[in-house]
């Protein structure tokens, strides 16, 4: 991948691995490590930022499908985010930040995905709740404490409806709680 920003290149490693456990019953695991460059905002706070190493993230995740009928799928998946070197002011808090930035800060956030599916002969209706917790800590090895990093909630109800020649009707409601990054 190159960074468009910063003109970086490199190799951000993705594994996914599946494995049929029943004729209607899947396991999967997946991980990856990807650099997250600087805004351009970051970059132009302060003539060092630039310099600055990307911030990194590796996800996990494991999980299982189930298809109890033809027209019912149940997933469940379990994940972590690990964030390093995400980037924080030097004078955080000060009146007059100078826009230097560190890249020392690190974010850990775990959750779970819950899906269910129901498939009609001209239709479907999907449900999905994701739940998350994060961590956080200012550097390397400084104790850890309750963060809103990420979603802590999403709940999201989906569905469509054939009307036939080929057109169709869809809605999507969603629900978000917590700050977003990923």
């Amino acid at each position: 991948a190159r960074l468009s920003l910063t003109g970086a290149a490199g190799v951000d490693p993705r594994l996914s691995v599946t494995y049929e456990l029943r004729e209607h019953t899947t396991a999967r695991v997946a991980t990856g490590a990807y650099r997250q460059s600087p805004t351009y905002l970051e970059m132009t706070l302060h003539e060092g930022n630039a310099s600055l190493p990307d911030a990194r993230a590796t996800h996990l995740m494991t999980g299982l499908t189930h298809r109890p009928s033809e027209s019912v799928t149940l997933a469940a998946e379990a994940y972590v985010k690990a964030y390093s070197g995400l980037r924080t002011l030097v004078d955080e808090g000060a009146r007059r930040p100078s826009g230097a930035l560190l890249g020392l800060r690190e974010r850990l956030v775990r959750g779970v995905e819950l899906e269910a599916r129901v498939g009609r002969p001209r239709g479907h209706v999907t449900a999905v709740a994701s739940f998350s917790r994060a961590t956080a800590r200012d550097e390397p090895g400084s104790a850890t404490y309750p963060d809103d990093f990420d979603y802590r909630l999403i709940a999201t109800l989906s569905g469509a409806y054939d009307m036939g020649r080929g057109r169709a009707l869809g809605a999507r409601w969603r629900f978000v709680g917590g700050r977003p990054y990923t």
